[in-house]
């Protein structure tokens, strides 16, 4: 309850490091903080305690408008695990969430994602379509393959260097001829090298 911002930061610090359930009324309020170092730590203290009651607000803590507390509250997130998968999928609905989002569900790893991913591969946002491929990916589902596919058509190259790269950790040998034709007739070099290192991977 200090007027000093150090000071709140470092009593916010030591709450993380108890392990102390009690802790996170405090750390949920300190969320809401003026300053923004006091709203980062507070993420990061709850990512450490674990606590199931904060993960939406960790998720509504992903559009902060400072850099360095999305930065925290996503490494939390990723921290809290699985059990976090329900509030990033429902936080996903939301536009200015949804890379970072993506980003933890490909980290997670989750099967859940997966048809979440699959519809994010057609948003709007070439950001956003690059993270769900890398996110597929990660995730390694079969149930991608034919929407990645049709992600190497996409208009962004991002997007479809992460489409062939995600192929090619699927082992989708169904695709081995679109992926030649990227290698061959795609202009942009970055595209053209995801389209040869996935070749590769499905010769392995």
């Amino acid at each position: 309850q200090s007027s000093d911002p150090l000071q709140r930061w470092g009593a916010l610090a030591a709450l993380g490091e108890t392990g102390d359930p009690r802790a996170v009324p405090v750390l949920l309020r300190a969320l809401r903080d003026q300053n923004p170092d006091v709203r980062a730590v507070a993420a990061a203290a709850l990512g450490k305690l674990r606590y199931r009651q904060a993960i939406s607000q960790l998720v509504r803590a992903l559009g902060d408008p400072n850099e360095r507390v999305q930065a925290h509250a996503e490494w939390a997130l990723e921290n809290i695990g699985l059990n976090a998968i329900p509030a990033l999928l429902d936080g996903a609905k939301r536009p200015a969430l949804r890379w970072r989002i993506f980003r933890l569900l490909g980290r997670l790893k989750s099967p859940q994602a997966v048809s979440v991913l699959i519809d994010g591969l057609r948003d709007r946002n070439l950001k956003v379509r690059a993270m769900a491929a890398w996110a597929l990916g990660e995730i390694g589902s079969r149930r991608a393959v034919a929407a990645l596919r049709s992600a190497l058509n996409d208009p962004d190259p991002q997007v479809r260097r992460e489409a062939a790269l995600a192929l090619g950790k699927l082992k989708a040998t169904e695709v081995r001829l679109e992926l030649a034709e990227r290698l061959k007739t795609d202009r942009s070099e970055q595209v053209r090298v995801a389209a040869q290192m996935a070749l590769q991977q499905l010769s392995q």
